[in-house]
């Protein structure tokens, strides 16, 4: 990373954002005709155990000329009056001489004392990428003359180098050969740690009960990842609101298991903090991480929790905090180029206008209660999962209208200790609990695509039923640049082949 532009710009600071000190710190680089030294606290300046006094380094900045000092964590000192009166001091002096500060560190510059800020250009330093990691495994490969595995290499998008480093090398001592388990173990360890992601396990396709024009829609966008050469725009982000209980995550966990991306899932609430400025710098971790992380599907469930806030006229409101979670947020979801697909779930609309609106989403999708037909395949689903013995006539799956799929599980699983009829009593349903929610969110989702039929409603909802075979009128118009063995391949791996 060439800092010169810096200097030459006249910046006295400039702080680089990082996790990786020693990383950022050895690519640091200036023209020729600048100077360039580094510094910590320990071992000084230059390695040399000189000046390692803070005040001796800035005494030492400002006599220098057109130059750099990189210097590791030096903001750990801010918060020092004297040091910081010293840095303001010699501010000047570094400017008019073209010397800059580097500061590498991982604190965020919102957390610096307000008379430094200003005179702060700060940046982030880039996570490694894919040509990074492929590099340390051919290193690695010629090192122990174990084949050189590309898939395995890219799977370490998200990690550190040095994460990524000792990965590789615990699969060589572990397995003898390069293995994508472990880099995946390395890479939930490190979601794990920022306190509000985490792995979760993907659903096989055969769980998901109904939602056809959801599964239709995933169908036809598929051939952007499997036929690249046609560059089609690829899935960036869905939204799906709907009733309590529906599929909405379950979804999300099937989408991952189609794709066989990594599942993570991100709980919005947990990023607020109570320390100023940590919400903002958790949701920038989520951010980067994800971008970081390449292919994987990203759940934001039930975002509603994070986001909502209460209605002041016709103006929704929220914290501080969460309004800057949320711009931050929003800002990078129209700008990202990452490969991750978000799924983001809601059972209600307790949510500001800007994460509603038209475009923001690659598809906003409703969730009704299933339909006949989709209540008759969840109860199949739940009799082979759960070994109970439902009925599936048409009178028992009508009298299951505005159940959703969540309330029939629950009456198989109870139907293994009592009678159906009487598990049925005993389970409270989202109809009757929420039936105001349920009549605004229907509302809302008239407005936008249907994941599914519907349940019938008299005078509403008529239930329609639809083959889930593959049909050519099913086939966007670049199917026909496709040959028949794909399309083949695309009917057996997204449809159940239930009717």
């Amino acid at each position: 990373m060439n800092v010169t532009n810096f200097i030459k710009a006249g910046y006295p600071i400039h702080y680089l954002e990082t996790n990786e000190i020693l990383r950022a710190s050895e690519s640091i680089k200036v023209d020729e005709d600048f100077h360039l030294f580094k510094w910590n606290c320990i071992d000084g300046l230059d390695n040399t155990g000189e000046l390692r006094d803070i005040k001796e380094l800035l005494s030492f900045a400002v006599k220098q000329n057109k130059a750099t000092i990189v210097a590791e964590n030096l903001n750990f000192f801010f918060e020092d009056d004297e040091i910081k009166q010293m840095i303001l001091n010699a501010i000047p002096s570094l400017k008019n001489k073209n010397v800059c500060l580097t500061i590498i560190g991982s604190e965020h510059p919102k957390t610096f004392p307000n008379a430094l800020k200003k005179y702060i250009a700060s940046s982030e330093f880039p996570m490694p990428g894919i040509e990074d990691f492929r590099n340390i495994m051919k290193s690695i490969s010629q090192q122990t003359s174990i084949e050189y595995e590309e898939s395995v290499a890219d799977a370490c998008l998200g990690l550190t180098y040095e994460e990524a480093e000792n990965a590789l090398y615990k699969s060589v001592v572990d397995n003898k050969t390069f293995n994508r388990d472990v880099i995946y173990k390395m890479k939930g360890e490190m979601i794990k740690s920022t306190g509000f992601m985490e792995y979760m396990n993907p659903e096989p396709l055969e769980n998901l009960g109904g939602l056809n024009n959801l599964r239709q829609y995933i169908l036809k966008r598929l051939v952007a990842y499997d036929k690249p050469e046609l560059n089609l725009p690829k899935l960036n982000s869905i939204f799906i609101c709907g009733i309590q209980g529906t599929g909405k995550s379950l979804f999300a966990k099937v989408l991952a298991s189609i794709f066989d991306w990594p599942l993570i899932i991100c709980d919005a609430n947990a990023m607020k903090g109570g320390i100023v400025g940590e919400t903002e710098e958790n949701t920038r971790t989520f951010c980067r991480t994800v971008d970081a992380f390449g292919q994987c599907i990203i759940l934001i469930d039930e975002i509603s929790l994070a986001f909502g806030g209460h209605m002041s006229g016709d103006v929704h409101e929220t914290g501080g905090a969460t309004s800057g979670m949320l711009g931050t947020l929003l800002t990078w979801m129209n700008d990202r180029k990452s490969e991750a697909i978000i799924i983001a779930t809601a059972n209600d609309l307790n949510l500001p206008a800007a994460f509603l609106r038209a475009g923001r989403w690659s598809t906003m999708f409703f969730i009704d209660f299933p339909s006949f037909n989709e209540r008759k395949e969840i109860i199949n689903i739940m009799n082979k999962k759960w070994n109970s013995n439902l009925p599936t006539d048409d009178d028992f799956i009508n009298s299951l209208a505005e159940w959703s799929g969540a309330e029939i599980e629950q009456l198989a699983k109870d139907s293994l200790f009592e009678d159906y009829k009487e598990a049925a009593q005993g389970i409270s349903l989202i109809r009757e609990t929420k039936a105001n929610e349920i009549k605004e969110v229907r509302g809302f989702g008239e407005t936008i695509r249907k994941a599914n039929t519907g349940s019938m409603r008299k005078g509403t909802f008529k239930d329609k039923t639809r083959s889930i075979s593959i049909k050519e009128k099913d086939i966007p118009e670049n199917f026909g640049k496709i040959d028949d063995d794909f399309k083949a391949k695309i009917q057996r791996k997204i449809l159940s082949g239930k009717d």
